[in-house]
């Protein structure tokens, strides 16, 4: 069993619960809603600094592994993926 949620303060939290033992996922700093990315099987999130494409299993569960994609001087306000191009599709606001 898995509970997740995802804060006004832009963080996701999962709860996952194996033989009975919680286990705990937490990330802060979102900028995106999450946008599932079906055929790559991943979870994007825009971020400060780049997005964060987090794993799913065969059920759609995350695994716990993720990994970003960091920009410098970038904030990823928008993040949308297109199943037909398979692309993932960022609107980013540059920083000084």
């Amino acid at each position: 069993m898995s509970v997740y949620g995802i804060y006004c303060n832009h963080t996701l939290s999962v709860i996952e619960f194996v033989e009975g033992q919680p286990r705990f996922l937490r990330s802060d700093n979102l900028m995106s809603p999450p946008v599932p990315m079906d055929s790559r099987k991943q979870l994007a999130i825009g971020r400060h600094a780049g997005v964060t494409l987090f794993s799913l299993d065969d059920e759609g569960q995350l695994t716990g592994e993720s990994t970003p994609v960091r920009l410098k001087g970038t904030n990823f306000r928008a993040v949308h993926y297109s199943p037909r191009f398979d692309r993932l599709y960022m609107a980013a606001t540059l920083e000084p």
